[in-house]
C-alpha cells in the first residue's frame, strides 16, 4: 500500500484491512474485492507473476458494479 486505507474481501468471507506500507499477499486463483476503507484516495502498487491474469468484473452476487474513478488525479 502506498497510500489510503483499503480494505480485501475474499473468498470464503475473510476480510483484510491494510494502509499505508502494509504488504497484502492474495493467493493466486482467490476472488476478491477491494475498496477504498478510508476518506482520502487510496494508491496500491498490484504485482502478479506469470501466468496470472487480473482483471476486474462487476460482481451480481454482491452487487458490486463500480469500476471506480475515471480518472487519478495526485
Amino acid at each position: 500500500m502506498l497510500a489510503g486505507v483499503l480494505e480485501w474481501e475474499l473468498t470464503g468471507g475473510t476480510v483484510v484491512r491494510a494502509s499505508k506500507d502494509d504488504i497484502v499477499w492474495v493467493p493466486r486463483g482467490t476472488v476478491h474485492h477491494i475498496k477504498n476503507a478510508g476518506t482520502e484516495l487510496s494508491l496500491r502498487l498490484a504485482v502478479a507473476m506469470p501466468p496470472a491474469v487480473h482483471y476486474f468484473s462487476p460482481c451480481e452476487q454482491c452487487g458490486f458494479d463500480d469500476d471506480g474513478p475515471r480518472e487519478w488525479k495526485a
